[in-house]
C-alpha cells in the first residue's frame, strides 16, 4: 500500500495518463513514419527515440536503484565499499557505452 496522500481524482488522472502513453506513442510513431518519406530521416528519428529511451533507462537506474543501494546502512559506514561500488558503476556505464557503438 502506498503512503501517498493524493486524492482519488488525481490518482485516477495519473492512471489514465499512464494508460494512454503507449497508444499515443504508437500513433505518434506511425504519423512520423508516414510524414518522413526518406530513409535517412526515418533513421534519424529512430536514433533520437532510441537515445531518449536509453537516457530514461540510465536515469531511472541511477536515481531509483543506485540511490537505494548507496543509502544502505552497511554502505554508509564503509568508505572502501562505497568506493568499490562507484568504480564498478563507472565500469558498467563505460562498458555499456562501448557496446552501444556496435548496436
Amino acid at each position: 500500500m502506498s503512503s501517498t496522500t493524493l486524492s482519488t481524482n488525481k490518482i485516477a488522472g495519473l492512471v489514465l495518463f499512464f494508460a494512454c502513453t503507449l497508444p499515443l506513442g504508437i500513433v505518434l510513431g506511425i504519423i512520423i513514419t508516414f510524414c518522413i518519406e526518406d530513409s535517412h530521416g526515418q533513421e534519424l528519428v529512430e536514433g533520437y527515440a532510441n537515445a531518449l529511451a536509453a537516457g530514461i533507462l540510465v536515469y531511472v537506474s541511477m536515481v531509483e536503484m543506485l540511490a537505494e543501494e548507496f543509502s544502505h546502512p552497511v554502505v554508509k559506514g564503509d568508505f572502501l565499499l562505497k568506493s568499490k561500488m562507484i568504480v564498478a558503476m563507472i565500469f558498467g556505464l563505460t562498458s555499456m557505452c562501448v557496446l552501444a557503438i556496435w548496436a
